[in-house]
């Protein structure tokens, strides 16, 4: 300013150039001059109030995110809680299922070797007297059954899963199945399969096979019939499972042990099964097969 100027240069202060007019003019001029002089003041005081303003903004921003971020926690701690209780649940449900496997597994063995034990030992009784060779090789075949049944449930007592080179295949084991219930009971078994291959993954052969066992089992046991004919074909991507048997049958229906475990197993493979009772015992079931490429 002038001030700044005079220090090296002669200058005539402001003020001696608004004297050199009358007061009215003076006045006007000395509040523009004093006006002048004040803005960079106000320039700073409104800049200052801006700054204010920006900064309570940007706390405010903060008190928000801190007020959300403290919310997120309670929720992510609810979460964590929910995913303990989820996990314990889903422990006890894992639990619970393998217990029922197990069951199945145990029933469905034990059942089919004590029948085929009971009924072998009744036919001894009956010939032990007239025929009593024939009687001791019969003798043989029950002890043989009943060795072979006690391994199997040894196997399911102790979760054994046999591995895929040393497992036999199903069409081996529902023909030794046929064969061993065949030698110690008076029934005829027919298997008829018009599928090319029966090798599928590991539980739908458990359940295909595990059907079979327990219908011919309750064929011998519940229905007494001496003829079972099972039959497997294929409808699309259906098998289509049928054990038929000439045995007593049954007008009404009630759920057993051994029908729920066949429903059970045949639904967790996305299939049904219903069973008829009007002429012997009749077991149908429809299973979605994943077949794999051999079949395409």
């Amino acid at each position: 300013d002038a001030d700044l100027l005079g220090v090296n240069i002669k200058l005539y202060s402001i003020k001696d150039f608004i004297d050199y007019y009358n007061t009215s003019i003076q006045n006007t001029l000395t509040f523009l001059y004093n006006s002048l002089r004040s803005l960079p003041i106000i320039f700073f005081i409104v800049y200052c109030i801006m700054l204010v303003q920006q900064q309570r903004g940007t706390i405010e921003e903060i008190n928000t995110l801190n007020e959300t971020i403290r919310r997120t926690n309670k929720d992510l701690q609810n979460a964590n809680s929910q995913l303990e209780e989820y996990a314990l649940m889903t422990e006890n449900l894992g639990k619970t299922m393998e217990r029922n496997r197990l069951a199945r597994e145990i029933h469905d063995t034990l059942g089919h070797t004590l029948t085929g034990i009971s009924v072998g030992i009744d036919a001894c009784i009956a010939t032990v007297e007239a025929a009593p060779k024939e009687t001791k090789e019969h003798l043989q075949k029950i002890s043989e059954v009943a060795r072979n049944g006690l391994l199997d449930i040894r196997q399911s007592v102790s979760e054994l899963k046999p591995d895929e080179a040393d497992r036999a295949s199903l069409n081996t084991l529902i023909t030794k199945m046929i064969t061993d219930m065949k030698s110690v009971a008076d029934v005829q078994i027919y298997f008829d399969c018009s599928v090319d291959k029966l090798k599928f993954d590991e539980d739908e052969e458990s359940a295909i096979y595990r059907v079979i066992q327990e219908s011919t089992t309750n064929a011998v046991r519940h229905g007494h019939a001496n003829e079972v004919r099972i039959t497997i074909d294929r409808v699309d991507n259906d098998l289509i499972l049928v054990i038929k048997d000439n045995g007593t049958g049954c007008n009404e229906i009630k759920p057993g042990f051994g029908t729920v475990h066949i429903k059970e197993r045949i639904g967790m493979l996305n299939g049904s099964v219903s069973f008829d009772g009007s002429d012997g015992f009749t077991v149908r079931a429809v299973i979605p097969i994943r077949w794999g490429e051999e079949y395409d």
